[in-house]
């Protein structure tokens, strides 16, 4: 996706918007990540 590039795609009847990340949303993406792992059983790092 190139800088500053947006774009919408419909999954299951819902518009779901998709933007480049920056510094600022590396808080709540490192929680989801962890969030992730935990439910797919990884061992904690």
């Amino acid at each position: 996706m190139s800088k500053g590039h947006r774009e919408t795609k419909m999954i299951d009847n819902q518009n779901v918007k998709i933007t480049e990340a920056n510094y600022l949303d590396s808080d709540i993406l490192t929680e989801i990540a962890f969030s992730a792992k935990r439910h797919w059983n990884y061992p904690v790092e």
